[in-house]
């Protein structure tokens, strides 16, 4: 993000300005030259995201373990938050990071899995899906639902509440939690009790907010979508017929969702469409649009209250909805 741009442009807040400031230098710690430097790239998410992820909540215990999914081992962790009951069963988060489906893993997202454990009380189980371009679409997103069915399946023996799961997820991770929700409709039906998607990509490929946000100074460009798109579609493969574009699936069956997005994100459109999808269907939803902050902003919940709230709206609407 360029610094001067920041400092001119009054739409930012000025925590949302500092925050960029201190994540510019972070990334200028670890030399790359781009999205095509994919090694260097992951190195500098990562290093920027170990900063974001310092401190926090407390976990009562954290425990990693995977589930076997077509002869691969699906890592997943869970934290316990110290609210949550020992003796008996609890409310379970199913968490799916961001990142392009290209970057990010478990410890990139780790404060935002336990800030979410805390604020609902609720165990929350995050999951490490395959990235791309190793892996192509739908195989990452098949493995998820493969997690999301087998917590739902196996839930007294994970110490969950039968019938008591919510999908979380931010960015592309939130593609990830509506599309488990859409195949589990049918494979679990009535089984979620919520989603809550935080300025997700639902399948636009052109829009208002793309044609005038997607530019580097947002942080996430044009540019930038359609290396993610590529590494995870493929080149020249049509996300509206592959299974990508999730505005085009039936929505029948997918639990109450809390959709938020950013004002100034090339992404906000995907979050009002969806929406849009979701009356379509009669799916109980809210829009819940945040100004002044950037995509990725709920990463830096130590420094924006942004950040804050939006985690906070997400364990209220998830707590409203789990009796």
């Amino acid at each position: 993000m360029p610094l001067n741009f920041c400092l001119m442009n009054k739409s930012l807040s000025n925590e949302m300005i500092v925050a960029l400031k201190i994540d510019a230098k972070l990334c200028s710690e670890i030399p790359c030259s781009g999205p095509s430097d994919l090694t260097a790239y992951r190195h500098q998410y990562n290093h920027s995201r170990a900063y974001w992820n310092q401190d926090g909540p407390k976990m009562a215990t954290q425990h990693d373990w995977h589930v076997v999914h077509n002869g691969s081992a699906i890592p997943c962790r869970t934290h316990v938050p110290v609210s949550a009951s020992t003796n008996e069963l609890n409310p379970t988060i199913v968490f799916f990071h961001g990142g392009g489906w290209v970057l990010g893993n478990l410890q990139t997202h780790d404060r935002m899995m336990r800030e979410l454990a805390e604020r609902t009380g609720h165990i929350i189980i995050g999951v490490d899906y395959k990235l791309s371009p190793e892996s192509r679409f739908p195989e990452a997103h098949d493995d998820a639902v493969a997690v999301v069915q087998f917590i739902l399946d196996h839930n007294t023996k994970l110490g969950i509440v039968t019938g008591n799961v919510s999908l979380c997820g931010d960015s592309a991770g939130a593609h990830m939690a509506l599309y488990c929700a859409i195949k589990t409709a049918s494979s679990h039906p009535g089984q979620l009790r919520s989603l809550c998607l935080i300025y997700g990509s639902y399948g636009l490929t052109d829009s208002i907010s793309r044609r005038t946000q997607g530019t580097p100074e947002v942080g996430l460009s044009n540019d930038d979508m359609q290396f993610y798109a590529t590494a995870l579609l493929g080149e020249n493969v049509n996300p509206k017929t592959c299974g990508f574009d999730l505005l085009e699936e039936n929505l029948q069956g997918v639990p109450p969702a809390l959709v938020t997005c950013c004002t100034l994100d090339p992404l906000r459109d995907d979050s009002a469409a969806l929406c849009v999808r979701l009356n379509q269907f009669s799916i109980e939803n809210r829009l819940s649009e945040y100004a002044q902050v950037l995509h990725g902003y709920a990463h830096m919940s130590s420094h924006l209250h942004n950040a804050r709230t939006t985690l906070q709206e997400c364990a209220d609407w998830i707590c409203q909805h789990n009796h």
